[in-house]
C-alpha cells in the first residue's frame, strides 16, 4: 500500500504506480524550495550532511594526516575536512611539518576547527568561501600568516 499525499483512493479509475507517488514527492519539493529558498539552499543540505557524518564519526578533535596517492583537481594541495582530518597530495609528503609547510598550514586550519567548534567552523568558513572565494577570507589568510 502506498501512503502518502497522492491517494488512489480518491482517484476513480486510477492505479497508483510507485512512479507516481514519487512524481507527486518531487513536485510538493520543488513547491518548498519556491517558497523557501533558504531552507533549502545548497549549503543548508551541505550542513545537514555535515552535521550527520560529525555525529556518527563522534566529532573527533586530533587531526589524522591522509597522503592522498593522486592529485586533489584545481589549485588546491591540501584540504582540511574536520572532523575527519587532513588530506594532503603525497608530492608533499616529504616537505614536513616545519614552518612554511603545506601540513603547517592545514594545522592551523585544524586549530581554526578546534577554537571554533564544529558548526561554527563549516558555518564561518563556507560563508566565507561563498562572499569572497576561497583565497580571499580570513581564515585562509590567517593560516597563511601563522604557516610562514
Amino acid at each position: 500500500m502506498i501512503c502518502g499525499p497522492w491517494d488512489p483512493a480518491t482517484q476513480p479509475g486510477a492505479r497508483a504506480t510507485r512512479r507516481d507517488y514519487y512524481d507527486q514527492r518531487a513536485a510538493t519539493f520543488l513547491e518548498r524550495i519556491k517558497f523557501e529558498p533558504f531552507r533549502y539552499t545548497v549549503m543548508w543540505y551541505i550542513a545537514k550532511v555535515l552535521i550527520l557524518l560529525a555525529t556518527i564519526f563522534n566529532l573527533t578533535k586530533t587531526e589524522k594526516v591522509v597522503y592522498l596517492p593522486f592529485d586533489i583537481p584545481g589549485t588546491q594541495m591540501a584540504a582540511t575536512i574536520p572532523p575527519f582530518g587532513i588530506f594532503i597530495e603525497d608530492i608533499f609528503e616529504d616537505e614536513g611539518a616545519g614552518p612554511g609547510s603545506v601540513l603547517w598550514h592545514e594545522k592551523v586550519h585544524w586549530k581554526q576547527y578546534q577554537r571554533m567548534d564544529f558548526i561554527k567552523f563549516y558555518y564561518t568558513y563556507l560563508t566565507l568561501y561563498a562572499k569572497h572565494g576561497r583565497i580571499n577570507n580570513w581564515m585562509e589568510a590567517e593560516a597563511r600568516q601563522l604557516s610562514k
